[in-house]
């Protein structure tokens, strides 16, 4: 390709057309032609042709305006990042008429490089033959309930523990409270007040071996109340998977994406993703829809309580 010297900022359209293709996309291409027509740096013929584009596409391209679905796919992946193809179908479906197909989600993602990261994946451990590594899963609303704490930073680097507690059967964040630190005595009032304001308890609750968990103080306290506390192995965190992985989805789509001025900026935001978390982000194990939907949809009727076999 023939250089203009004569116009500045021109030579570095000087590129082999089949390394271009191999470099990007049509669509990414497409939108190099409008960078270089608008900031004046070449032609449109000119573009066109080092960029391996079709005018006639490119023009298309350029008078196509995004239909309402479009619209919507765009707006709700770029307020939800790290949501993938799956989980934004299933928000959408929810809230457009006619619902929209995950063909479509996943094809205007793709042209618009809305496309979320990869998990990493876990690595697989082996299971545990010891009968106390093997636990049933809850089978009715508030039969067990699981907590953990997630730890985070404000802007000045101090410290700040979060309370994480969950319903294994529903998948819904009953609590996320913060606070500089946490002792046992503040995790039993913050139990009660979490059932006092909810009308809810569980028969039995989850929970690792930390301190602030198996005080004698709280023990006694959770049998008055008529709550079994369950513990998990030492070095055994998948046996409380529940809220390992409610805290896993608090890192990646509000921790690790925050800045907090304070503590009352950080329980704000947090009250905030836990309504967003139980009412409108979809939940796969729930059936794709959220967990207080889900939750709603259970009968009184099947609240029976029956001692799982830990």
């Amino acid at each position: 390709t023939q250089t203009n010297h004569n116009r500045p900022g021109f030579g570095h359209l000087d590129i082999e057309r089949s390394e271009l293709k191999k470099m990007v996309s049509p669509s990414q291409r497409i939108a190099g032609v409008g960078h270089l027509v608008k900031h004046q740096i070449c032609s449109q013929r000119k573009a066109c042709q080092t960029l391996s584009v079709c005018r006639s596409h490119y023009r298309k391209a350029e008078k196509k305006q995004p239909d309402k679905a479009e619209q919507a796919i765009l707006e709700a992946s770029e307020a939800k990042p790290t949501w993938g193809i799956r989980k934004i179908t299933s928000y959408l479906r929810t809230r457009h008429v006619p619902p929209i197909n995950h063909k479509r989600v996943e094809r205007v993602r793709r042209e618009n490089n809305l496309q979320s990261y990869a998990k990493r994946k876990a690595n697989r451990r082996a299971k545990m033959p010891a009968p106390d590594s093997q636990r049933k899963q809850a089978s009715s609303l508030d039969e067990t309930w699981s907590y953990d704490f997630k730890q985070d930073r404000t802007r000045e680097g101090r410290r700040a523990r979060i309370l994480v507690i969950c319903d294994e059967y529903s998948h819904e964040c009953l609590l996320l409270d913060s606070a500089r630190s946490y002792r046992s005595s503040q995790v039993r009032e913050t139990l009660a007040r979490l059932m006092e304001t909810t009308r809810r308890k569980p028969r039995y609750i989850r929970s690792d071996n930390g301190p602030e968990f198996k005080n004698g103080k709280l023990r006694s306290w959770l049998l008055e109340q008529g709550i079994e506390p369950i513990y998990t192995q030492p070095g055994s965190p998948w046996q409380n998977g529940y809220v390992e992985s409610l805290n896993a989805s608090l890192g990646r789509e509000l921790l690790d994406r925050e800045i907090f001025e304070n503590m009352q900026h950080l329980q704000t935001r947090l009250e905030q993703w836990r309504r967003e978390y139980n009412e409108e982000r979809p939940h796969g194990s729930c059936g794709n829809i959220p967990p207080s939907l889900y939750a709603g949809q259970l009968q009184p009727s099947t609240l029976t309580i029956t001692k799982p076999n830990f």
